[in-house]
C-alpha cells in the first residue's frame, strides 16, 4: 500500500492512500497542502519506520 505525507503551514499529515484520504486532508490540513513524500509499505508500522528514517528522526516505536 502507498502511504503519503502531506504538508501545509499547519504541519504534516501522514496517511494511507485510500478512499478516505480526501476527507482526512480536508479535515486536518488548511490552505494549500502539498504531497511532500510517499512510501510503499506492507503495514502501517513499516511505513512509519520508513518515514522516521527518511526524516532522520528517532527510530519508530509502535504503540502497544
Amino acid at each position: 500500500m502507498r502511504y503519503e505525507e502531506w504538508a501545509d503551514e499547519a504541519g504534516l499529515l501522514f496517511l494511507p492512500d485510500n478512499e478516505g484520504k480526501e476527507r482526512q486532508l480536508a479535515t486536518c490540513l488548511v490552505g494549500n497542502a502539498n504531497l511532500v513524500w510517499w512510501v510503499e509499505a506492507d503495514t502501517w508500522e513499516d511505513a512509519k519506520r520508513a518515514q522516521h528514517e527518511h526524516h532522520g528522526w528517532e527510530p519508530y516505536v509502535p504503540f502497544d
